[in-house]
């Protein structure tokens, strides 16, 4: 069986010959024939198709006359226009626009990409690599030099209301009409206006190339069904399966390499051969791993294995394969075997760290580059973190293509126009050559309409943000290019780029209607996250007036990174947003202890505690601020107010599971607040003494703790002896007190003897604090 259903494709490509009126026929067979050369290396051909959108149809009918083709539609067209170009075959049903993902782990011998429906960057790379090879994507698009004028319905997604229409000419379909234009590895056909016929513009030019491939035009599999590098996978996973703990498993690939694939058969193999073998299956979206869950069920040609659902598998043996996402998978770990975490780029380091303690045996995959998030962050930080923890650990990269021959023309093509290969530029600098203070150190803003023009500064920019962050999106360059709310920031030294920082302007709303539209839930306009969540999550209507700028991402190479570089792009930023009047500056981010600690010597404070984790990342977020103006600090002392009124409640509740490394600094910066303001009620006597008789007798600790809490947060906790007790003695105050934790769930995640030792544990630091009399 094999691990990717590969139909062959025919030897030949059909040329058409009763030529369509709106085809010039030389044109027509110039176009052909280019496919039949992409064919006989393997390769998949482009063909981009511009003109207006009734002509760009019409011209497809004579490409998709061959009944052995498979074909996928993305688009909205008419279905009186698919039946016109379909008449003698099967009509494909259209896939929208921004849902080309769907398709991910299929395949098929032509994809018709309608960018008349949008050009949806995302979706477009993703069937891009369904598409096998001697195969062919056809783009339709109007001409190349008006398209930068042309208003793409899927820019509306990426833009803050109320500028729901780019400027034109817009920059990110301009710099791609030019990469198209430039590019060897696509065929262009345009409507001539004089004829009235389309004809051959340019040709897709091959390197010259002696080699010749036989049919099929994909990688070659062995007697298993599986590439070389697919079966060396196999091999590994089941070692790992069989071996020690304490010795993952990181396998890496570029997309469509069969790196999930061989997820699936490996876990065939293991579920077949032992019995209650337990394999659990984490990623950020379930859609990730379906390729995984379809190759294992073709192998599964008897049906042995019960669906339980569409991520699980079981059988009357006891074997299991389930799949968890990241935040029930860190709170809950399931009793397993081996632990796959697919597409692992696209979770946070934070969260890839606390995944690793929930099985002894782990393989972790991930595309380096691709549009499940961008795998160079994960290589540099996590492998970073992973050679620390797990010296033994053991690596793989898959290279070889399973649909396409190696140098394949549309795999360039995409990785060109996204940057979906963009990396940073490798410094020539020593760390000890750069500081935050050094006088060549130049931060400036950037002027986006030069940085089109100039691709090569580009790369370097966006290779930053992508490596920084794990989760990136093809359509984030369009957001940064025509959102005329951003600002894109970078410090360079000796005419290198080596930080960036990306933000976007928000709030300014004027309608009233709106706000308290808002302010009730009933509206959310695009774009304006933190006023809008001001607003609704915490009461505060006037937020949405307020102007602000949100940083979005901050990224320094890593070279460069804790020497002070970060937190000068943001006082950069924050100095500007003041000279423009706006009242502050925020950031929302999926929190951690180091990003907290950055964001407080950025002096930001916290605005609000996202109260559910992110399924994807599997942590809470935190919205932080920096007041420019008066307004602008009255709205940080109003959600300082509400946080120490809502949060001793929120933490025993929504946020009873946030780590005590996030709890603890959050918690003294508001007892601070607390100090000075005494928003809440003072401690009552009987409650002071209850806290005696508990520090110096043998009262229960469960008799004691609504009284240890409201002290807690009371202007009378002793704050400033708080680093003067046991570190240890800490988490767990801070697990039972203020997060309200069951004592089974601190002593078994602290290893303790038993209830005595627990409530031992806490009488110690009251003695340390020094309880109150």
């Amino acid at each position: 069986m094999r691990v990717k259903k590969l139909s062959s494709f025919h030897s030949k490509i059909k040329i058409v010959r009763a030529w369509p009126t709106n085809w010039d026929p030389v044109g027509l067979s110039a176009i052909q024939a280019s496919r039949v050369a992409a064919q006989e290396r393997g390769h998949r051909a482009i063909l981009l198709v511009c003109g207006t959108h009734e002509d760009c149809l019409a011209a497809v009918k004579p490409l998709v006359t061959d009944p052995r083709d498979q074909i996928v539609w993305v688009g909205s067209p008419a279905q009186s226009d698919l039946q016109d170009i379909f008449a003698d075959s099967a009509i494909p049903a259209p896939i929208p626009i921004s849902h080309g993902r769907q398709v991910l782990g299929s395949e098929c011998d032509q994809v018709i990409f309608d960018a008349f429906s949008g050009f949806d960057a995302e979706s477009f790379a993703a069937v891009s690599g369904i598409v096998r090879g001697g195969g062919r994507l056809i783009l339709l698009a109007p001409e190349l030099q008006a398209w930068s004028a042309w208003q793409d319905p899927a820019s509306t997604k990426i833009l803050s209301y109320p500028d729901l229409t780019v400027p034109s000419p817009s920059l990110y379909l301009m710099r791609l009409a030019k990469l198209t234009r430039q590019s060897n590895a696509v065929s262009i056909a345009s409507y001539c206006t004089i004829s009235n016929r389309f004809r051959a513009e340019h040709q897709c030019v091959l390197k010259q190339s002696n080699k010749r491939f036989s049919s099929p035009m994909h990688a070659t599999f062995n007697a298993d069904g599986c590439t070389e590098d697919q079966r060396n996978a196999v091999q590994l996973i089941q070692a790992v399966a069989k071996g020690r703990t304490g010795r993952p498993l990181v396998m890496t690939a570029d997309r469509g390499r069969g790196k999930t694939a061989a997820l699936g058969l490996a876990a065939f193999k293991l579920l077949s051969e032992r019995k209650g073998f337990r394999i659990a299956v984490a990623a950020a979206r379930a859609s990730s791993v379906a390729v995984l869950f379809s190759t294992f069920d073709q192998c599964d040609i008897f049906q042995v294995f019960e669906h339980t659902s569409s991520t699980s598998r079981s059988r009357d043996t006891g074997s299991t394969l389930k799949f968890y996402a990241p935040d029930v998978l860190v709170l809950n770990p399931p009793d397993c075997d081996l632990l796959f975490i697919d597409e692992a780029a696209s979770l946070p380091t934070t969260v890839l760290t606390r995944m690793m303690t929930c099985c002894g045996r782990v393989i972790l995959a991930s595309t380096i580059h691709g549009y499940e998030g961008h795998g160079r962050g994960f290589a540099i930080s996590f492998r970073t973190w992973l050679s620390e923890h797990y010296n033994q650990h053991r690596a793989l990269h898959l290279s070889e293509p399973v649909r396409w021959r190696e140098r394949d023309p549309l795999e360039a093509y995409v990785n060109r126009i996204f940057l979906l290969a963009a990396e940073p530029v490798t410094h020539d600098l020593k760390r000890s050559d750069i500081n935050a203070t050094q006088p060549g150190l130049s931060i400036q803003q950037v002027d986006l309409a030069a940085l089109v023009l100039d691709e090569s500064k580009l790369v370097q920019l966006y290779g930053l943000l992508v490596q920084a962050h794990y989760q990136t999106s093809p359509n984030d360059l369009r957001m940064i290019l025509e959102n005329q709310r951003i600002r894109l920031c970078t410090a360079s030294f000796r005419e290198q780029v080596i930080g960036v920082i990306l933000a976007i302007q928000e709030g300014g709303l004027e309608d009233a209607d709106l706000a308290r539209s808002i302010w009730l839930g009933r509206r959310r306009p695009q774009g304006h996250l933190v006023p809008q969540s001001l607003s609704a999550h915490s009461g505060i209507k006037d937020a949405v007036f307020l102007n602000s700028l949100r940083i979005v991402r901050v990224a320094v190479a890593p070279m460069y990174q804790r020497s002070g570089i970060g937190a000068r792009l943001v006082n950069f930023v924050c100095h500007e947003a003041k000279k423009n009047g706006l009242d502050f500056v925020s950031t929302s981010y999926s929190a951690s202890p180091e990003l907290f600690q950055f964001w407080t010597r950025c002096h930001f404070s916290t605005l609000r505690v996202g109260l559910t984790r992110d399924a994807s990342s599997g942590l809470h977020s935190f919205m932080m601020a920096f007041a420019l103006t008066e307004p602008g600090r009255r709205l940080l002392v109003d959600c300082e107010n509400i946080q120490l009124m809502q949060l001793p409640d929120q933490l025993k509740g929504s946020l009873k599971q946030l780590e005590p490394g996030l709890v603890e600094p959050l918690w003294l910066v508001l007892l601070t607040i607390e100090v000075q303001r005494r928003v809440r009620a003072d401690l009552l006597d009987i409650e002071r003494a209850d806290i005696e008789a508990y520090t110096e007798g043998n009262r229960p600790l469960n008799t004691v703790e609504n009284s240890l809490a409201r002290w807690a947060w009371s202007a009378d906790f002793p704050h400033s002896n708080w680093y003067k007790t046991t570190p240890g003695l800490r988490v767990l105050f801070i697990q039972r007190i203020l997060l309200g934790q069951t004592e089974q769930e601190i002593i078994n995640a602290n290893g303790l003897s038993g209830k005595k030792e627990l409530a031992s544990s806490v009488r110690r630091i009251l003695t340390q604090l020094k309880s109150p009399k």
